[in-house]
């Protein structure tokens, strides 16, 4: 989109933030949660692609454009806050690559690797299921493990989201958060 940040001028995480509250924007998703449905519709995929069982990739998650009409899908993730993050990456990919990075590729992965990538996906997946002022707007203060897997809850998304993000708000430390692991800031969205 016109005015985004370029990759290299700026941390990752802030391009992934700033592309997923472009889209929430550009789709009026407001602070609201995003449905399983609505998600998979962003995906180019049907809701059951998240809440399938049993079903999932041994390898890693990735999206794999054959054309502009066949597109094909595969989760590693058994949990569905996993498998919606994941999803969420991917569109983020998409995203970014298109928008941003000037290229189309047929193939979208979601790697555990700490790469520019990646850290622009987990960012971008974070913020487009679970934005962060409605986040903040929910805990009014209360940032309690409890109150945080509330919110968590709300949005279908991971604690470790939710703490990843209040961790890289400067809402609460890291020595509050000794799951968040530190590759940079906001890298450990997940």
């Amino acid at each position: 989109p016109a005015g985004a940040p370029r990759p290299g001028e700026i941390q990752a995480w802030r391009i992934g933030q700033h592309l997923a509250r472009s889209f929430r924007s550009q789709e009026s998703l407001d602070g609201q949660a995003l449905p399983d449905k609505r998600l998979a519709e962003f995906a180019g995929t049907r809701a059951g692609t998240i809440s399938k069982k049993g079903v999932r990739s041994t390898g890693i998650s990735f999206a794999f454009d054959r054309n502009s009409g066949h597109s094909r899908i595969s989760l590693k993730s058994k949990w569905k806050t996993g498998r919606r993050f994941e999803l969420a990456r991917l569109i983020g990919d998409r995203v970014f690559g298109n928008q941003i990075a000037g290229c189309v590729e047929p193939l979208y992965p979601a790697t555990r690797t700490y790469s520019y990538r990646q850290k622009v996906q987990r960012a971008f997946a974070a913020e487009l299921l679970s934005p962060f002022e409605a986040v903040n707007d929910m805990l009014d203060g209360d940032y309690s493990e409890e109150k945080q897997n509330e919110v968590a809850e709300h949005f279908t998304v991971s604690p470790l989201t939710i703490r990843t993000q209040l961790v890289n708000h400067r809402r609460i430390g890291r020595e509050d958060a000794p799951d968040v692991v530190d590759h940079g800031p906001a890298a450990a969205f997940g």
